[in-house]
């Protein structure tokens, strides 16, 4: 293979190493709520619009020179209230997604080690030293890792799919239930987002930019077909009895796949979070690593001493604030871009008013639907 494919493959892996997260094990749940068929609504309704708001932003990152991060995209073309606001939206969404991936990696471990969730705090503790130690190495251990990684939770998939196969009832995947028909939303969201993983795929592509909308493709279309093929093994073998961390009990290949995923969505998300705090923020490097690994970590333990907020309940809030947020600036965004861009971008979009308003009002209104659901349950 040459180097340009390699890149390119890197790139993709990039973006799925980041989407599939703890999202991936939050979907069985919702979906077993709702029932299969909404879900699936969901995932490939907003999987589609999630993908052509990434191909704006690779549009956008495509017409600025320089390194950047989404807040220094964010200050160039919206100015200082862009660049607080997208500073908000990364800090927060980056955060709540390392916060489920602490504590779904540390209660994965312990059911598989202990069969019970006893250690997790311990276990939480030892993947966060880990991964602290990777981060604080630098781009290329990530530039060496995500590709493996990838190839691994895709091969752990499809190994799941199989195994589960004899053991599946299809009458779990006919439930549907239309008083929670919205459940699934900001789950979805959350597991489709990955807006964070753009730049660092154009620093992988920066000799070959015009691979970048491949890769933003293919880099969105395969964790769809991950997430279907899960969710199916999983929803059609537990059914009704899914848990909200769906690979606990299901034996050790899937909290095995579990453990993955979340440690490659983890790694890819502290190393776009510590990027933006050195190359936005202009924080040194070593402060910029602490923000990035001690921040989350802390709040974690502050979550479980305090016992609020449950594993969906993380997923659900981030990711529909956090994607109202971000798709509102990134559509604003490629629209300055587009009359005070710096250079011709490999690939354009045409950009619809009337559409960028509905877009508005869908995030805005699922963002408000997550919040009420988590505030007032008995409402949903």
């Amino acid at each position: 293979m040459d180097k340009r494919a390699k890149r390119t493959l890197v790139a993709i892996s990039i973006l799925i190493g980041t989407t599939v997260g703890a999202g991936i094990l939050g979907l069985p749940y919702v979906f077993s709520k709702s029932g299969f068929l909404f879900g699936l609504i969901h995932l490939i309704f907003l999987g589609f619009i999630l993908l052509v708001i990434k191909l704006y932003l690779g549009e956008t990152i495509l017409r600025t020179k320089g390194t950047h991060q989404l807040v220094g995209y964010a200050e160039k073309y919206l100015g200082k209230k862009g660049r607080i606001a997208m500073i908000f939206a990364m800090i927060f969404g980056i955060y709540a997604a390392c916060i489920a991936y602490f504590l779904g990696i540390g209660e994965s471990l312990s059911f598989l080690l202990f069969s019970s969730t006893q250690y997790s705090i311990l276990m939480s503790f030892l993947i966060w030293v880990i991964l602290a130690t990777i981060v604080a190495l630098g781009f290329k251990a990530l530039e060496k890792g995500e590709l493996f990684v990838t190839g691994i939770i895709i091969f752990l998939v499809l190994a799941i799919f199989i195994a589960f196969i004899p053991k599946m009832n299809f009458s779990n995947l006919t439930y549907l239930n239309p008083k929670l028909m919205f459940v699934p939303y900001g789950v979805v969201i959350f597991a489709m987002l990955g807006f964070s993983a753009l730049p660092q795929m154009k620093k992988e592509l920066e000799k070959n930019k015009k691979q970048l909308k491949k890769a933003i493709i293919w880099g969105s279309l395969i964790p769809v077909f991950i997430y279907i093929v899960f969710i199916v093994a999983v929803l059609g073998f537990s059914g009704a009895n899914t848990p909200e961390i769906s690979t606990i009990g299901l034996g050790p290949l899937p909290t095995v796949f579990g453990i993955f995923t979340m440690f490659a969505a983890c790694l890819a998300l502290s190393f776009a979070l510590k990027e933006m705090y050195m190359y936005d923020l202009k924080i040194n490097e070593k402060y910029s690593w602490l923000l990035t690994m001690f921040v989350p970590f802390l709040i974690l333990l502050m979550l479980k001493l305090m016992n609020i907020l449950t594993f969906i309940e993380i997923l659900g809030v981030g990711g529909a604030l956090t994607g109202a947020l971000t798709v509102k600036l990134i559509l604003l965004m490629n629209y300055k871009a587009k009359k005070k861009g710096e250079r011709k971008p490999e690939f354009s979009l045409p950009h619809k008013t009337w559409i960028t308003a509905l877009l508005f009002i869908l995030f805005f209104l699922g963002a408000v639907y997550e919040i009420i659901k988590i505030i007032f349950p008995s409402l949903i």
